[in-house]
C-alpha cells in the first residue's frame, strides 16, 4: 500500500469525482465490462474509491483519493488488497483530524 499527500488544485472535489465516475461508466459501457469507480466517502469528504475486484482485466491495484482540509490524500494498493482494506487504511489515517 502507498498514500500520497500533495497540495490540492481540486476546486470541487466531489463534482470532479463524480464527473469522473460518469467518464469511466461511459467507458466501461462501451468496452462492455463493469465500472471499477465509484463515489464514496473518506474522512466524511466525498471521495472516489477504485475497485480491483471489479476489474475483470485485473489490471486495477485499487484505492481511494479525497481531499480534506486543503490536502489531497490517494491510498492505493498492489493490486491484491482488497478496497474494504484501503478504506479502513485511509480512514485511519485521520488527515483532517490535524
Amino acid at each position: 500500500m502507498h498514500v500520497a499527500l500533495d497540495v490540492s488544485t481540486v476546486a470541487d472535489p466531489g463534482a470532479a469525482w463524480e464527473r469522473l465516475v460518469a467518464t469511466e461508466e461511459g467507458l466501461a459501457d462501451a468496452e462492455g465490462h463493469p465500472n471499477i469507480y465509484s463515489v464514496g466517502a473518506l474522512e466524511g469528504v466525498p471521495a472516489v474509491l477504485i475497485d480491483r475486484a471489479a476489474d475483470p482485466n485485473d489490471d486495477a491495484n485499487g484505492g481511494g483519493t479525497f481531499v480534506v482540509k486543503g490536502v489531497y490524500v490517494a491510498v492505493g494498493g498492489d493490486g491484491r488488497i482488497p478496497l474494504s482494506e484501503l478504506v479502513e487504511a485511509a480512514e485511519g489515517l485521520r488527515v483532517g483530524l490535524r
